[in-house]
């Protein structure tokens, strides 16, 4: 879900991209106003309602209800937004093994608006083997890390970070929001959600490691990420 912070300020949380953490430190240093939205909600979905907010009460319960929001604050079209990504391989090595300590569970139903997920175009999907994984994804959702990021990182998106170097880029935001933190705050909050110690880091088989990479290439072009090897997966 979204939060929507006490400056007016809006975090979307992108599904592996280091955002638990984000929430974390946001908690500590009590910048959090309230949540809206269900679990993870993209761009459309966590403003949608705005559209409405001036009309009738009933409707606004009834979109309030569609996106699962306890209540619905009337965000500004102008607020500042910022969500954070991830290296596209990374990512799908991180929801693998996230994947492999859940037994691969289902996540939501991306043809229900009451039951939308930005993973649930991944169920069914899974493997123990990471390549088989990866080969399924490639076959039925070519290109979906790319795809899931542009559902988050629209146009009026003030700042777009990076998970590989978190603290550092979340301080970025703070500086764009002109926000004074304690530093000593944010460094002292242990990373969370991640993987378990036991689950091996996978193993990529090269022919479907270039795939991948020709089906991300896009998301690399867009986020800044070296391309050299996409480039030449691109044949």
């Amino acid at each position: 879900m979204a939060l929507l912070l006490k400056n007016g300020a809006i975090f979307l949380h992108i599904p592996k991209t280091g955002g638990s953490w984000v929430t974390r430190v946001l908690e500590r240093l009590d910048l959090i106003e309230t949540s809206f939205g269900h679990e993870h909600a993209d761009f459309d979905r966590s403003f949608w309602h705005t559209r409405f907010h001036h009309e009738g009460k009933a409707l606004r319960q009834i979109l309030r209800r569609a996106v699962g929001s306890r209540r619905a604050p009337y965000i500004p079209p102008d607020c500042f937004k910022f969500c954070f990504v991830r290296e596209p391989l990374a990512w799908y090595e991180s929801w693998w093994r996230f994947m492999q300590g859940l037994d691969w569970k289902s996540w939501g139903d991306e043809r229900d608006p009451y039951k939308w997920h930005p993973n649930s175009m991944l169920n069914g999907l899974g493997s123990p083997d990471f390549n088989t994984f990866m080969h399924n994804v490639n076959r039925m959702r070519p290109g979906y890390v790319s795809e899931m990021y542009g559902w988050f990182v629209r146009p009026g998106l003030g700042f777009v970070g990076k998970t590989e170097c978190l603290q550092q880029d979340l301080m970025k935001a703070f500086l764009l929001m002109k926000l004074n933190v304690d530093v000593d705050k944010i460094l002292s909050v242990a990373r969370v959600n991640e993987s378990l110690s036991h689950i091996p880091k996978p193993e990529w088989d090269p022919a479907v490691r270039k795939e991948t990479l020709r089906l991300e290439y896009a998301g690399y072009v867009r986020f800044g990420y070296p391309v050299e090897e996409a480039q030449l997966g691109m044949g």
